[in-house]
């Protein structure tokens, strides 16, 4: 296949952090057009993860709003993200306020964030967005909030969307953490089967045994004092996990 015909497939991260997210994504095959992130501490580590990617440090109430001086200050560095030229737009609002461990305060001002993802899909009309979030959101006020980002995503020109809960042990992260998937297709663009039915497809390959913290790091040496240096020992007892994970195998690093 020549050059020619290779589709480059792009993406936009809202509530970057430090990029695990975009790391997900950049392996599934997206190339990372715009990041947006406030946190200072976050974009420094989000920076030293993806130098290559132009970052918007700042707040997304402002991200691609003509006339805002911060947004007219950078936005020379984004001409490439504009409606019909991105695949995908992704991101988690912050879950602070949805959370079980968190205020659960309906009045909470980051609850309404969700609004500005669906502000930037309604400006770039992105063919699929993928948000993320605590499974709480769903439940609390009887599903008040999920049901207000539904109608919101549909006023976008979103109206087929899944939602699942997922658990990170299903595929092989050893850590008890469940999120909510909102997955959801552009009106114009077609499946052949439902997004929930795709969504489920994708969800059941992508499955993995799994694991403990053990089976993940257990090879790894005992910690040592501040400032002291230890090898890493070669490679214990081979997993999948601790295959996937190590950056190199049969050897000392």
């Amino acid at each position: 296949m020549s050059e020619a015909t290779v589709r480059r497939y792009t993406a936009v991260s809202l509530f970057s952090g430090a990029g695990g997210f975009c790391e997900g994504a950049r392996l599934a095959g997206f190339q990372v057009e715009a990041a947006v992130e406030i946190d200072r501490f976050a974009a420094v580590t989000y920076r030293g993860n993806f130098p290559e990617t132009p970052l918007y440090e700042g707040d997304v109430a402002s991200f691609l709003k003509p006339g805002r001086p911060e947004w007219e200050a950078e936005r020379h560095r984004f001409e490439g993200v504009e409606a019909g030229g991105i695949d995908l737009v992704f991101g988690g609002p912050p879950c602070q306020g949805y959370s079980q461990i968190g205020t659960r305060d309906l009045d909470d001002p980051r609850n309404s964030l969700y609004g500005e993802f669906v502000r930037v899909l309604r400006s770039l009309q992105p063919r699929v967005f993928i948000m993320e979030n605590v499974p709480n959101m769903l439940m609390l006020s009887r599903g008040i909030f999920r049901d207000r980002v539904l109608a919101a995503f549909r006023r976008a020109g979103y109206k087929n969307v899944a939602v699942r809960v997922i658990a990170a042990t299903d595929f092989g992260v050893p850590q008890l953490r469940k999120r909510v998937i909102f997955f959801g297709l552009r009106d114009d663009v077609a499946l052949p089967c439902t997004p929930g039915e795709w969504a489920d497809k994708v969800l059941l390959n992508e499955k993995r045994p799994a694991t403990t913290v053990g089976q993940a790091i257990g090879d790894l040496p005992q910690a040592v004092s501040h400032g002291a240096c230890l090898p890493y020992p070669e490679a214990g007892p081979h997993n999948w996990i601790r295959d996937e994970l190590r950056l190199a195998i049969g050897g000392p690093y």
